[in-house]
């Protein structure tokens, strides 16, 4: 009996470490957490010029209009548009640049005439595994500031 109770408790602790010895890391990395398909929620500009993104300057995007953004984690990538029924896409290519910080989107020479990729590179100003935030500088009218687009995962 005694040689039956101590065999079980080797063989449950051999099993037990075997079973948790197994499990896979998971990847946090933030081209692990970029790649998929995300769907633009709302779309800023900083009207006042004082870099922050207010909801007085922050339009949502109205359902009736769905716009993709897919980054595939080999580095390619596919912008879609689905509008009353109808859908279009075009592709691009995508890298991460300073320490992970940015993301340069480029055009694969591919593009739908009817819509193109919008090219350059994109400061990822906040990335969670559900949302993502990216910022642009840009200048409207002479006056430097910034854009921001707000994504969901799908």
């Amino acid at each position: 009996m005694k040689s039956t109770t101590k065999l079980l408790i080797v063989l449950l602790a051999t099993f037990s470490l075997t079973a948790t010895s197994c499990k896979k890391k998971k990847d946090d990395s933030v081209k692990a957490r970029i790649s998929g398909k995300w769907k633009l929620m709302q779309t800023g500009m900083d009207a006042n010029n004082n870099s922050i993104m207010e909801p007085s300057e922050v339009v949502t995007i109205p359902d009736t209009l769905a716009l993709f953004t897919t980054y595939q984690s080999d580095g390619t990538g596919s912008l879609s548009v689905e509008f009353m029924g109808a859908s279009i896409s075009t592709g691009f290519t995508w890298t991460l640049l300073n320490n992970d910080a940015d993301v340069n989107i480029k055009s694969n020479g591919t593009a739908n005439p009817l819509f193109e990729v919008t090219e350059g590179t994109f400061h990822i100003h906040s990335l969670t595994s559900s949302d993502l935030i990216t910022r642009d500088s840009t200048t409207v009218d002479s006056v430097s500031g910034y854009s921001w687009n707000v994504f969901k995962k799908q």
